[in-house]
């Protein structure tokens, strides 16, 4: 009887009846402590899986605050960067200079700042999902239920489900920082491509002159797609010619002209966001033609199917200052293309079939000499 009371009273499943006898009772008692030990068994199995929980729930955690911590960091960095580039903005805003390149290359600052403005305004955004991502992890839950599981005197059918929730959760923790770890490593990568956009900015700005160079087309159009992709609200297909990668070099300023690219992308996208699209196409044409001097010049057509334009703005739409938008923000973003491309010895005009109809804003950029006569 001592022997039942221990087990009862202390779950001592170590303990075991003695067997007095081979008859019906003895058979019993052998069963009794079959039984027991198999207990015995489980018990110990429950208690090693549970440390084994506990260890895995410790090293979760741990890696989820030093998640939480660099997302901190991050989201900090990010908010000074955005009031930075504000208040720069603000500052360039107030210089108008259109009568030579060397005034407009003030806005080529302002055009880096409205598009590092594009770039952080997700990386805002995504440092948010990011924070309340961490404030949903069940860790005081967790806590409360690995604490229960310590406690003695515990009903076998509420231990069960108490480790059942402990192993799910675990699981979703591992899930969670899975997660996390994706849009931390995309916030990363957005914050570096800021820091380039920096870093190139005041590479230019330290070079006087227009640094004219000889620049592979087709590899700062997809420069330039690649760095507009992360910073849409629309999803957008690009459709880019083939014949750009056996166009001869053309003379230009490769960051100026990246920046020209990467305004005329991210205008397009606003026309096909203004057409309440959610999904939206720019082809990206290209094509040798010859000049009114019978020069040989390249020919890159960028057409949208947003939102078009109406025959009554298509003679303003590189003013300064003029917008379609009915926000009435911008204005200078198509006006400082046009004046740098005239810089650069080139040009651009925009043709399109009216409002709904999409537009096409074309390019053109001189060949050097050389090059022209191998083309």
């Amino acid at each position: 009887m001592g022997t039942i009371n221990d087990i009862e009273h202390n779950r001592n499943y170590e303990a075991r009846v003695k067997k007095t006898s081979d008859d019906e009772l003895g058979i019993l008692i052998d069963n009794f402590n079959s039984m027991l030990s198999e207990i015995q068994d489980r018990d110990s199995q429950l208690k090693r899986h549970r440390n084994e929980l506990e260890d895995m729930v410790q090293v979760r955690t741990a890696e989820l605050a030093e998640v939480n911590h660099d997302l901190k960091q991050s989201f900090a960095e990010v908010v000074i960067a955005e009031e930075s580039a504000r208040l720069a903005e603000n500052a360039l805003q107030r210089k108008h200079q259109e009568e030579s390149y060397q005034a407009g290359m003030k806005e080529i600052a302002a055009a880096t700042m409205h598009n590092l403005r594009n770039q952080i305004a997700p990386l805002v955004l995504r440092a948010g999902r990011l924070r309340e991502s961490s404030m949903l992890a069940p860790a005081e839950r967790l806590c409360q239920a690995l604490e229960e599981l310590n406690a003695d005197r515990m009903p076998l059918e509420r231990k069960e489900k108490l480790e059942r929730y402990v192993a799910l959760t675990a699981a979703k923790l591992v899930k969670q920082k899975q997660l996390l770890d994706e849009e931390l490593a995309a916030l990363t990568h957005q914050i570096a491509m800021v820091e380039e956009a920096v870093a190139e900015q005041e590479r230019f700005s330290r070079v006087a002159g227009s640094c004219a160079e000889e620049i592979d087309i087709s590899t700062l159009i997809g420069d330039a797609v690649d760095s507009v992709s992360d910073i849409l609200s629309v999803n957008i297909a690009y459709k880019i010619d083939p014949r750009l990668g056996d166009l001869p070099p053309v003379s230009a300023t490769g960051f100026v002209l990246k920046q020209v690219f990467r305004t005329l992308l991210l205008n397009a996208a606003d026309a096909i966001r203004a057409a309440g699209k959610s999904d939206g196409q720019v082809e990206i044409r290209s094509a040798i033609e010859s000049g009114s001097d019978g020069s040989e010049i390249v020919h890159l057509e960028i057409r949208d199917n947003g939102c078009g334009i109406s025959s009554d703005s298509l003679g303003r739409i590189f003013e300064r200052g003029f917008t379609t938008k009915k926000d009435g923000q911008g204005g200078w973003g198509l006006h400082w293309c046009a004046n740098t491309l005239s810089a650069m010895d080139g040009r651009i005009y925009v043709t399109s079939g009216g409002e709904g109809a999409g537009a096409e804003l074309h390019v053109i950029l001189p060949i050097p000499a050389e090059d022209a006569e191998a083309a």
